[in-house]
């Protein structure tokens, strides 16, 4: 019987990130590593955090971290990001919603879930406080 590494050494795999070669190490930003740090400090928010960097990769976190000015998150919303937060925080979102407000049992960290209007063209918006006050 053919051992894993017999059966993979052919095979060249894509990286997942076309910036990166394979066997690069990913170099981690400071502002990124700030949000991993103040997630860190509760579970519940830590387990969102990783979930949503394995949701929607490393590249988009790092993006959401650099963009925000007023403190808040703003990030990518789809079904699993549903999920997380159902998961996370014991909140399960609603299409149907058009505005929720909630924070974590745990850390109080609030979060907010809304779309701009009532029309089925707009994104749904989540936004999550960077840092707990």
């Amino acid at each position: 019987m053919l051992e894993r590494e017999e059966i993979d050494e052919g095979v060249e795999r894509p990286s997942t990130n076309p910036k990166r070669k394979p066997g690069e190490e990913r170099v981690s930003s400071p502002a990124l590593d700030r949000a991993v740090a103040n997630f860190a400090a509760c579970v519940r928010c830590s387990y969102f955090w990783g979930g949503y960097r394995v949701i929607v990769g490393e590249e988009a976190a790092e993006t959401a971290v650099t963009e925000q000015t007023d403190g808040w998150l703003t990030l990518i919303w789809n079904q699993a990001m549903s999920e997380l937060v159902h998961k996370s925080y014991g909140v399960l979102i609603d299409v149907d919603f058009f505005h929720y407000e909630g924070t974590c049992p745990e850390c109080r960290r609030p979060f907010t879930c809304a779309t701009d209007s009532e029309t089925a063209d707009t994104p749904f918006q989540f936004r999550i406080q960077l840092s707990r006050q």
